[in-house]
């Protein structure tokens, strides 16, 4: 299944603050520009701010997340081994998230993190 088809997490967050812009996400992404250089440095930002907070919770595992399907495959694997993870990727019925920390708080009980910079 191919993320691009999917509903995510920011898709929908996107979709409450414009449909029209979530509907050319699944109709015609060829039309939703690149990003300016304000929206770059803001990715770029966003990922630094990531690899800090990760040294916060130090023993956590990097899901891998080059390829979908085997990153949904492993966040499985990891959450059976109740293991502190970064960047999991949870599927149910066509909706995907990537969850910034997912950590275990007993056998069944986990904490979701989001992490946001300002």
């Amino acid at each position: 299944m191919a993320l691009d088809k999917l509903l995510t997490k920011r898709k929908y967050m996107h979709g409450l603050q414009c449909l029209k812009y979530l509907w050319v996400t699944f109709g015609d992404p060829n039309l939703i520009p690149e990003p300016d250089i304000i929206a770059q440095y803001r990715i770029n930002e966003r990922k630094l701010v990531g690899e800090l907070v990760q040294q916060l919770y130090p023993g956590g595992i990097k899901v891998p997340i080059e390829d979908f399907t085997n990153h949904i495959e492993q966040t499985r694997v990891f959450i059976k081994q109740h293991k502190l993870l970064f960047g999991a990727g949870i599927l149910v019925n066509n909706i995907y998230s990537k969850i910034d920390i997912l950590e275990p708080v007993d056998d069944d009980s986990w904490n979701i993190i989001d992490i946001k910079n300002a």
